[in-house]
């Protein structure tokens, strides 16, 4: 094992063991001032975020930061009743004792935080543990390193070494990373690593929750408002340069609103990004040069509607919008995670919905939609992790409701309560009292003893 990791692991358990994140007032004063310290840094986080993937401060301030404190002071409040054991009834075979239902921290925590949303995506989950009582490994990114600097800085300012610690790619291998014997495994990613992950984990019988994508399908029917539908599938799709995992990956267009949507859709894109969207300050770049070329590879041979231009020395590419004829296309095989739209056009979202249900099962689903029959077949027949309704990714900003996947888009959810709960063993509690112990319920168990007993249960 490596030493590093292994003398890392010790500090947490030791530090675990020491009954300190079970106390609330523990987990309140940490909450408080990692809250405190955040909010110290916005300047710094700022600055590292238009550093390492060009956010604009808008998109920072609402997809990065504001969730994150958000998080925070949603758990500060809330968390007394959280913890509060919960009584539950008992039956006949019980009828001598009470019983309830206690919160308890699982124990050390390894959260492996993306590259997309590295402040958020880190530091919700973090959050979720330390509200929950636990202590935590977070595993950072390597493609994003200037962030990295300012989480690893606030991380030390707050917590003890025990407590919480950064580690990254630089330091140790991921391979490395998971050879100590966790009690909870969070993971936000891709699905082929998640399955290496899964798959490690299985070795020790490590509890996981995964966080990953999947191609979100967004359906406009023809009682939708198209110009808010074009609105906000806009701002949802190219957020971040379409490097989302709740991103809409392709959209499914009646046939007979084809054409208005379409010129309402490229009238946004111009209006939010601008007509020369290559040389807007404000348009992030994708990540790094593997994945540039894999998104301009969908590109070759094809004449989009809108978009299509691109440029490799500063790794971005316009927000493209194209048609495809079928789920065979290249482009419908895997989760496209960046600013190409595809869609298909549709007689009736019935002749499709048995193509889909052959697809894996989204992190997302996007329904726009005036028309309550078609919106309800349309939650009944197509499985995903999450919905919107006449929206896009507004979902993952209530942290009143659980956020995650189902199927291969993964499993576990978090936010709030949620990730409160996924972070914390569930533990049954069973108290009898002594004063009365009738001999009913002790052998020999006679003909009459079973009589009575199949009478009264």
């Amino acid at each position: 094992m490596n030493k590093y990791i292994n003398n890392l692991f010790k500090e947490q358990k030791k530090f675990f063991n020491t009954d300190k994140t079970k106390l609330l007032s523990f987990r309140i004063l940490k909450l408080k001032r990692f809250l405190n310290e955040i909010e110290k840094q916005y300047e710094n986080i700022r600055e590292a975020l238009k550093t390492d993937l060009n956010k604009g401060e808008c998109e920072i301030f609402i997809s990065e930061y504001l969730l994150v404190v958000n998080e925070i002071k949603h758990a500060i409040k809330h968390i007394r009743q959280w913890a509060k054991p919960k009584k539950a009834r008992s039956n006949l075979m019980n009828i001598l004792s009470s019983a309830k239902i206690i919160k308890e921290p699982l124990g050390t925590i390894l959260i492996f935080a993306p590259w997309n949303y590295p402040l958020q995506l880190s530091l919700v989950p973090l959050v979720d543990a330390v509200a929950a009582g636990n202590t935590a490994i977070l595993y950072l990114s390597p493609y994003v390193p200037t962030i990295n600097k300012v989480i690893k800085e606030i991380i030390n300012n707050v917590f003890d070494v025990g407590h919480v610690q950064v580690v990254q790619v630089e330091e140790v291998k991921y391979t490395e990373i998971m050879e100590p014997q966790y009690d909870f495994i969070f993971f936000t990613g891709s699905v082929h690593v998640g399955k290496i992950i899964m798959q490690q984990a299985a070795k020790s019988l490590t509890p996981v929750c995964l966080e990953l994508g999947g191609k979100c399908p967004c359906f406009v029917a023809k009682t939708a408002n198209l110009k808010v539908a074009a609105q906000r599938i806009a701002r949802g799709k190219w957020m971040n340069s379409g490097q989302t995992c709740v991103a809409p990956d392709y959209l499914l267009i009646n046939k007979n609103v084809k054409d208005e949507f379409l010129k309402l859709l490229q009238l946004y894109i111009t209006k939010f990004y601008g007509t020369n969207t290559l040389t807007e300050l404000n348009l992030p770049r994708i990540i790094n040069e593997k994945h540039f070329d894999r998104l301009t590879k969908y590109l070759e041979n094809r004449k989009p509607y809108c978009g299509g231009k691109f440029d490799r020395q500063n790794l971005q590419i316009e927000p493209t919008v194209l048609e495809i004829n079928n789920f065979g296309d290249p482009l419908m095989q895997d989760e496209i995670f960046g600013p190409i739209l595809p869609y298909i056009v549709c007689d009736d979202f019935a002749d499709i919905i048995n193509d889909m249900r052959l697809l894996p099962k989204p992190l997302a689903l996007y329904i726009f939609s005036k028309d309550k029959k078609c919106i309800a077949n349309l939650l009944a027949t197509v499985q995903s992790g999450d919905v919107c309704i006449n929206d896009t990714i507004m979902h993952t900003t209530n942290h009143n409701l659980p956020f995650g996947g189902v199927g291969s888009s993964g499993m576990g959810a978090y936010h709030g309560v949620y990730g409160f709960n996924l972070f914390s063993h569930t533990k049954s509690v069973v108290e009898t009292t002594t004063k009365i112990n009738p001999e009913i319920f002790y052998p020999p168990w006679t003909d009459k003893k079973t009589k009575f007993i199949k009478k009264i249960l």
